[in-house]
């Protein structure tokens, strides 16, 4: 989160962009962060300039538009949120310890103070006009094809996936149908590992419909 994107845009390769001091120092930082051995500090930095100089299409469609990540310059990165989980009612005679035990309940690992949210998106980017959600994932896959990816968001991160959209929505006042379908762009999640070949993006945009869903379904009160 704290690489600068210029040392990647003007290098050529993964080996180039090692060869800049501060790229080593931030590298093996990340590599004792993780407890890596010395010995994969390339296949680190290969991962990390492949991601952000792999065209990411920002679309379903073969004929979708295409970025480079490294050249986002509108960005940010651990991006924090903090809002309260939606109420339709009959929470509102629940006291804020009851509703926090219930949320505890449904959400598991996420963090519920009180009636309201916390976390944090790995990168939110603007690209014409429109916003974009990424959540780096480093898991070992069998393949980064997309039916792979697919599935394996579908089972894992899809709560989050609502979640994230619904904070961006209350962040950039996302508030009615208009303004969400002009606006908001779309949710990747960039599997870092299949990167280096070219594999590893899966792509989903929320329409309005969705967004109130998952409104609805943080409400506690369809789960």
């Amino acid at each position: 989160e704290h690489l600068d994107f210029e040392t990647i845009r003007i290098s050529t390769s993964p080996q180039n962009w090692l060869e800049q001091p501060l790229v080593r120092t931030q590298i093996d930082s990340i590599r004792e962060r993780h407890q890596r051995s010395a010995e994969t500090v390339p296949v680190i930095a290969e991962i990390i300039w492949s991601t952000m100089h792999t065209p990411v299409r920002l679309g379903i469609a073969q004929d979708s538009e295409q970025v480079e990540l490294a050249y986002c310059e509108q960005n940010l990165r651990e991006a924090d949120f903090y809002f309260p989980i939606p109420s339709n009612g009959s929470l509102k005679s629940k006291d804020s310890e009851e509703l926090k035990k219930e949320a505890e309940l449904i959400l598991g690992e996420w963090n519920v103070d009180k009636g309201f949210l916390r976390g944090s998106i790995d990168f939110v980017f603007e690209h014409k006009g429109r916003i974009y959600l990424i959540d780096w994932k480093s898991n070992t896959l069998e393949d980064y094809h997309p039916k792979t990816l697919e599935n394996e968001v579908i089972k894992h991160y899809m709560l989050q996936l609502q979640i994230y959209t619904l904070a961006t929505s209350y962040w950039f006042k996302l508030d009615t149908k208009e303004k969400f379908e002009n606006r908001f762009g779309g949710v990747l999640y960039i599997f870092l590992r299949g990167m280096p070949q070219k594999e590893g993006v899966f792509f989903f945009r929320p329409g309005w419909n969705d967004l109130l869903d998952y409104e609805k379904r943080l409400s506690l009160e369809i789960y």
